[in-house]
């Protein structure tokens, strides 16, 4: 007595043959359900390149930040045109004028 289920789909040959479903299986694992997947690492691989991004714009900051320092802890004359140019400072005597555009 055999009895043969049918299925209202056709199974592809490929997937018939237990090496080539547990492939399949496995691959589909390593693709989507590992905490390492393939997707995963993706994700991280960006996050890295925009770190390192990040770093090498910080990086350029500080050094441009440095120069600028190094620039005004030697200059009297520096220190009281940045003071008068980003802070609005004035003498006692003078009056200061904003124009914006």
């Amino acid at each position: 007595m055999s009895t043969k289920i049918q299925l209202p789909f056709k199974i592809p040959l490929w997937f018939k043959n237990k090496y080539a479903a547990v492939s399949a299986i496995f691959l589909f694992w390593l693709i989507f359900c590992d905490e390492y997947s393939i997707i995963e690492r993706i994700k991280l691989s960006n996050e890295l390149s925009r770190l390192k991004q990040l770093e090498k714009f910080y990086f350029e900051e500080y050094e441009a930040n440095k120069e600028r320092v190094e620039n005004i802890s030697g200059d009297v004359d520096e220190l009281e045109k940045i003071a008068r140019e980003k802070f609005f400072l004035k003498k006692k005597n003078e009056d200061v004028f904003v124009i914006e555009e």
